[in-house]
């Protein structure tokens, strides 16, 4: 019983015991010859048997106990009839040795109570060891359990923190790869229009009123880069020349009036 395979790792001491199967054979061996010695089946001879019956039974290990139980009958016929064998030896080397046989079995009969009462307690002790043993088994049984289930449990824990961080770590690399992609997007957008911006330069402004619009459209569609330079012509130069006389016409005119003179545009 002891070499299940499926039992716990921390088997009760009941199920060891304390001492070998074969143990108790020995015992009623030496209470026998304890027996032979006194020269009769007395008291003292079935005080010894009852102690050493329930003794055995109860320190035998597990696998030996049936056998310890079962043997307390047969220890108990053949103890005696070795002592009345040893008793009365000269009984049986007459012819009648039926007679002699049953002369040295009698005692067996006579004090038939302490049989029955070590068998019984006996039987009530492997009784007892068998329920404690199978109760011990099956708490072991439901201790090893629960710790499979435990660690079976943290297992899942584990591999579903493990799973959820894993998640996060390709949805962060998802995100950093979409904004890498979109700072690319940007930039590449922002280049072609800083370049524009750079070739686009602002027209030269007209710093006389009196420029004609032929002047400020062949200034404004000159190059950006390098505006064109041009000379006026003698008509220009003597418009230019008419309209200053008549300015200053004018303001001469108003100052000997008293007006004020007009602002200069």
């Amino acid at each position: 019983m002891t070499n299940d395979p499926q039992a716990p790792e921390d088997v009760p001491l009941n199920r060891w015991g304390f001492i070998p199967p074969w143990a108790p054979l020995l015992v009623a061996v030496a209470v026998a010859f304890t027996g032979v010695v006194l020269g009769e089946v007395s008291t003292v001879y079935l005080v010894l048997f009852f102690l050493s019956s329930i003794v055995c039974t109860a320190l035998v290990e597990l696998r030996g106990l049936f056998l310890t139980v079962v043997t307390v009958p047969f220890a108990w016929f053949g103890g005696i009839t070795v002592i009345g064998y040893f008793a009365d030896r000269a009984s049986f080397s007459d012819g009648n040795r039926k007679t002699a046989l049953l002369t040295a079995v009698f005692p067996a009969v006579e004090n038939y109570l302490w049989l029955l009462v070590s068998f019984v307690v006996s039987l009530l002790i492997a009784l007892v060891r068998q329920r404690l043993d199978a109760a011990a088994r099956e708490r072991a049984l439901r201790l090893a359990r629960q710790r499979r289930r435990r660690s079976a449990t943290a297992d899942e824990d584990n591999r579903r923190v493990t799973s959820r961080v894993r998640d996060l770590e390709r949805t962060a690399d998802r995100d950093r790869y979409r904004d890498r992609d979109r700072e690319r997007e940007d930039t590449s957008e922002r280049a072609p229009s800083a370049q524009r911006a750079r070739t686009v330069t602002r027209p030269p402004r007209h710093t006389r009123t009196g420029d004609s619009p032929a002047t400020a459209s062949s200034t404004s569609t000159s190059s950006p880069e390098q505006p064109e330079i041009r000379t006026r012509t003698a008509e220009e130069l003597r418009a230019a020349s008419e309209r200053r006389r008549a300015r200053e016409e004018s303001s001469h005119t108003a100052r000997h009036r008293g007006d004020d003179a007009p602002l200069d545009i």
